[in-house]
């Protein structure tokens, strides 16, 4: 296991999910004032022309999804390198004891 986490990366952490989340937020806000539903109606009509009509969903859509792939990602980074330790590595540890 890894050395505990100071508080300047934790800070960092805090900060950058409050920063991911507000954006993630954002996007998903503007995904529904946008008419997502009805993009979709379109694209399943006519792709070509529900996208070039309405650039914007398609760009929204795929970026709250990266961002939610982001978050997922920060949280399991963090976790890797600063949480507890694998159970292999407890159960060991506490045999040895």
């Amino acid at each position: 296991m890894s050395e505990p986490a100071s508080g300047r990366i934790v800070a960092a952490y805090l900060a950058a999910m409050v920063c991911v989340s507000a954006a993630s937020i954002a996007a998903l806000y503007g995904l529904f004032v946008s008419g997502f539903p009805e993009f979709l109606s379109r694209l399943a009509e006519s792709p070509v022309t529900a996208v070039q009509n309405d650039p914007v969903s398609p760009a929204l859509a795929l970026t709250s999804t990266l961002l939610a792939v982001v978050l997922v990602g920060l949280v399991v980074a963090f976790g890797a390198r600063h949480g507890p330790a694998a159970t292999g590595e407890r159960s060991r540890r506490s045999d040895e004891e």
